[in-house]
């Protein structure tokens, strides 16, 4: 079990390295700049879905969903359409007990800080884009002391522009 944990951070850290070490080549006669903007602002709230959480004894603790909200700030290198990226997303939810107490259950925040690299690929109303962030994950249960640990996420999806501002 354990090393099947590992696969996923060393699935990060392999991706963040080609992103990485494609920037510098980038700005060797890469695509043309198709993002104008020298700094993007996003905020986002919404409804998180549960999952899963491993405790020390390799015990799997549902987590509940909850609401969640944010922000992403990117800042364009203007180098073949690649972005610095952070983000911050906080997440109110709550962990089953189940299986100590029936119907019991302990309120917990999640808050998510991270940092790493995204780029975008398309025209000026329309881009692609993938992402790689590295950060931390901070994990805040009710009563009990918080834990802090790294976590890294990849993304990717469609922008849509349908404005110069929106």
């Amino acid at each position: 079990m354990r090393d099947s944990r590992r696969l996923p951070v060393r699935l990060a850290l392999g991706a963040s390295a080609l992103l990485l070490a494609a920037l510098p080549a980038a700005g060797q006669g890469g695509p043309p700049d198709i993002t104008r903007e020298n700094v993007e602002l996003v905020g986002f709230a919404g409804f998180r879905t549960g999952g899963s959480l491993a405790n020390n004894a390799d015990e799997l603790l549902e987590l509940d969903g909850g609401t969640s909200y944010g922000g992403v700030i990117d800042v364009n290198l203007h180098k073949s359409n690649f972005k610095l990226e952070a983000l911050y997303s906080h997440n109110q939810s709550g962990i089953k007990l189940d299986q100590f107490v029936s119907g019991s259950s302990l309120d917990i925040a999640v808050d998510y800080i991270q940092g790493g690299i995204l780029q975008e690929t398309g025209n000026e109303k329309t881009r692609f884009y993938a992402s790689v962030l590295l950060g931390a994950t901070l994990f805040r249960p009710a009563a009990f002391d918080s834990v802090t640990k790294f976590s890294f996420s990849v993304g990717g999806g469609l922008k849509i522009f349908l404005g110069k501002n929106v």
